[in-house]
């Protein structure tokens, strides 16, 4: 089986992505996959680590007004046709798997034009606007969570029915599922006895959660010495925040980007981040309680859509960035770490949203769509 798979730049696509393209490879060495998405993005520099087949197509994001740069983006999808056209002659895929983002537009169309089998992963609760206009061409629409499936176009739904919007749930790389707790403290150089904060912003950053935490810290009291913390800052924002000069009495590691996150969670008593799909898939695996403080100009509000429905399940405290501050954030830590019982709470309910199989999910339908 080939399989052509298609993701944004971010970190938030191309990890779920990265753990079918193994599964697909784990179930037969026969089959084949190969990943298209934008040129010079965070995708193409992992995939090459993995030995992964990668094509770079052009790919401009669709502004939501209509200007100068509407008139790009048009133009980018046009020729990202022909580039995508050339590409499935010359590798003939058997499916295509879109992961979302505008840059799956052209595969996904040319697909359906070559008559070429599609599926469809929409990891959060409120799809995407690319995921949304392109579910009419799926065989298989894959979700996320069992909420996923209900904000695609009724057309689609009816179309499509229950049989054909499946719950797999987000596909993790199985290191998530390998870690060993007391083995990563010694890797991280952690203390077992303190309480780990691990606050990350995604894997390109943000800046006004790195600004509320590093703000918050002196109003944490006495509670600050009996913490420690792991802050990956984005590589946006990592100069910056290392001139604010993090204090020197807490134990604190700061860094871009960390390649083995894992290991972080495995370690962290409470995270504090953003509200990406992929991030909460990682906080479900190791029932991580968690603050969630979703970025506000997320496309489709999706980020505040994902924070809700785990809020919801009492799986994890939101806080609008709208409605955050330093004082808040510095009470909802101290609340999270000194309840012990609402902390084991959040912990529980983020363990039930786990799906452990879902990279087998989805390569189940992709066999299945392919026969």
């Amino acid at each position: 089986m080939r399989v052509a798979i298609c993701t944004g730049k971010t970190g938030g696509h191309v990890f779920p992505a990265l753990a079918v393209a193994r599964e697909l490879k784990s179930k037969n060495t026969a089959n084949e996959c190969y990943f298209i998405g934008t040129r010079n993005g965070l995708d193409q520099s992992l995939l090459q680590k993995e030995e992964i087949h990668f094509e770079g197509i052009l790919g401009e994001g669709v502004p939501s007004k209509l200007n100068w740069k509407m008139f790009k983006a048009v133009t980018s999808f046009l020729l990202a046709l022909i580039e995508v056209k050339s590409i499935f002659k010359r590798l003939r895929p058997d499916v295509v798997l879109s992961f979302g983002g505008f840059i799956s537009c052209a595969p996904v169309l040319m697909a359906h034009w070559m008559k070429i089998p599609v599926v469809i992963h929409e990891a959060n609760v409120h799809p995407g606007r690319a995921n949304r206009f392109l579910s009419r061409w799926a065989k298989v629409i894959c979700t996320g969570f069992s909420a996923g499936g209900d904000s695609f176009p009724s057309f689609v739904q009816a179309q499509k029915g229950d049989r054909n919007i499946r719950i797999t749930g987000i596909p993790l790389r199985k290191e998530f599922f390998k870690v060993n707790r007391q083995e990563s403290f010694q890797d991280l150089k952690l203390d077992p006895l303190k309480w780990t904060l691990f606050v990350m912003g995604g894997s390109l950053g943000a800046r006004s959660v790195n600004e509320y935490f590093l703000k918050c810290l002196p109003l944490l009291g006495e509670l600050s010495k009996k913490i420690q913390i792991i802050h990956v800052t984005g590589k946006n924002d990592y100069q910056r925040m290392l001139a604010s000069h993090p204090p020197n009495d807490i134990s604190y590691q700061m860094i871009p980007f960390l390649e083995r996150p894992e290991k972080a969670f495995a370690c962290a008593d409470l995270f504090i981040g953003r509200a990406g799909a992929s991030t909460l898939g990682e906080l479900a695996s190791c029932g991580l309680s968690s603050i969630l403080i979703p970025y506000p100009h997320a496309a489709e509000n999706h980020q505040v859509a994902n924070a809700s429905y785990w809020a919801c399940k009492g799986a994890a405290h939101m806080i609008e960035e709208k409605e955050c501050s330093p004082d808040i954030l510095a009470q909802e830590i101290s609340q999270a770490l000194l309840n012990e019982p609402l902390r084991k709470s959040l912990s529980m309910n983020a363990k039930k949203m786990c799906v452990l199989d879902a990279d087998s999910r989805v390569v189940s339908v992709l066999e299945e769509v392919v026969k």
